[in-house]
């Protein structure tokens, strides 16, 4: 299914700084995931009566229906507070993601 493999995309990509360089021990938090699925269903929406989406019965359920999708967001809303930490720990050390 095309909206899966890039929201699995999605969500594999780290924060890059302004070079396009992956930055390590970066991750994205629920909000963002929240904000790709949004963002693939509207594509879907706006995109479903294309001749490659036409024959695909994948295409017209939605992706929050997924259990897949599920488990992504239950996850990261698990972590959240963990990542948070990190996060503030990395600050007080001086840590930028953005450099």
């Amino acid at each position: 299914m095309l909206y899966l493999s890039h929201f699995y995309r999605k969500l594999t990509l780290y924060q890059r700084n302004s070079c396009g360089e992956h930055l390590t021990g970066t991750s994205v938090g629920p909000e963002h995931i929240k904000q790709t699925i949004s963002a693939l269903q509207r594509y879907m929406r706006e995109h479903q009566h294309r001749a490659e989406y036409q024959n695909s019965p994948e295409s017209r359920i939605p992706l929050r229906n997924l259990d897949i999708v599920k488990v992504y967001e239950r996850v990261a809303a698990a972590n959240e507070p963990a990542r948070v930490k990190r996060a503030h720990v990395l600050k007080s050390k001086g840590t930028s993601a953005g450099v």
